[in-house]
Parts: C-alpha cells; structure tokens; sequence
C-alpha cells in the first residue's frame, strides 16, 4: 500500500515520465516512470508506457520485459474488462515489434498474430505480417474477410 505522500507521487511521476517521452526526453521519461513502478510495481500501464519509452531508445529486451507483463496481466482482466482489449492487442504488437528487433522473429509473428486475433485490423500488425514475406499468411485467418488490404496485397 502506498502512503500518503506516494499516493501524490505515483500519478506525479507517470505524468511527467509522459510528457518527457513525447518531448522526446527519453532517459529522463524512463526515470519517472522506473520510480512510479517503485511505488506500484504491478500497474500496467506504466509498464506499458516503459516499454513504449524503452522500445524507442533502442532497448528491445527491457522493453519486452514490459510488455510481457502488460499481456500477463491484461489477458486475465480483458475477460471482466473488454474495453482493455485494445491496449492488449497493442502489447502484443509493440512486444512483436521488441522480439523483432531481437531477432526473434517466429516469436515476433506470434505476438503480432495475437494482436491480430484481438483486433483483427490492428494496422501495425497487419502491416508487419504481409510486408515480410516470411509473415505472409491470408488475413481472412485473423478475422478480416475479403479486407480492402487483403485484397490491394493479392493484386
């Protein structure tokens, strides 16, 4: 349980660890956001923002640690809470886009295929998918019948 003081802090510390990412502040975002998940290490969604922070500063194997337990703790909840479907389609897609940057890429088409199971036009993950010839499969497999993509790609 937080006291008091950290109570204020938490929120404090997510906000700027934010808005420094979107300035583009990159290490200084991932202090804030490493000391918010000091307070509350299990809320998601600063783990889903340090991996997002992370992913962008070129450090694909600590921001797949986040992610991971972005859909860890989101695939249980998304059954209570559908609205969170759409941040667990984008954990996956943003760990493919971690696993990738790896090289670890049969890993990286599964979380993408995941993202595309949830959210079957997820953009990001449909564009991952068919612009590498090895993720090349028919759309209509994740749910998007006879999309406009699907059929500008077979042409």
């Amino acid at each position: 349980p937080l006291n008091p003081d950290d109570r204020m802090a938490f929120p404090a510390h997510n906000n700027l660890g934010l808005a420094l990412s979107r300035l583009g502040l990159r290490s200084e975002a991932i202090e804030h956001y490493a000391h918010s998940l000091r307070l509350k290490p299990n809320d998601t969604q600063v783990h889903f923002n340090l991996g997002s922070v992370l992913l962008d500063s070129g450090q694909p194997s600590e921001a797949a640690k986040h992610f991971e337990q972005v859909v860890k703790d989101l695939e249980e909840v998304v059954k209570i809470r559908p609205r969170t479907r759409a941040m667990l389609a984008e954990a996956h897609y943003r760990l493919g886009n971690a696993l990738v940057r790896l090289e670890r890429l049969s890993e990286a088409k599964a979380e993408y295929e995941s993202a595309l199971r949830i959210n079957p036009y997820h953009a990001g993950a449909v564009s991952k998918l068919t612009k590498t010839p090895d993720f090349l499969r028919p759309l209509r497999d994740y749910g998007a019948v006879d999309s406009p993509l699907e059929t500008k790609i077979r042409d």
